[in-house]
């Protein structure tokens, strides 16, 4: 937790890829490093599952920030 967020990091191995699901239903809700969850390379908006924004991720370091509301 950080200032109102969740902050996950993840670390894929080479020729690997792998979806997460985030804790948030709103995809303007998450960041990818600095940039926005659409304008992030290597990451793909999959869509919402079980009201959890879903995301494909290739091999490399990601760390995603969830803006957290009540």
């Amino acid at each position: 937790w950080e200032d109102a967020r969740l902050l996950c990091q993840f670390e894929v191995p080479a020729n690997a890829s792998a979806t997460v699901l985030l804790p948030t239903a709103d995809p303007h809700a998450v960041t990818e490093g600095d940039k926005l969850l659409g304008e992030a390379p290597q990451v793909s908006f999959l869509g919402l599952r079980d009201g959890r924004v879903a995301v494909g991720i290739g091999s490399g370091s990601y760390r995603f920030a969830v803006e957290l509301t009540e």
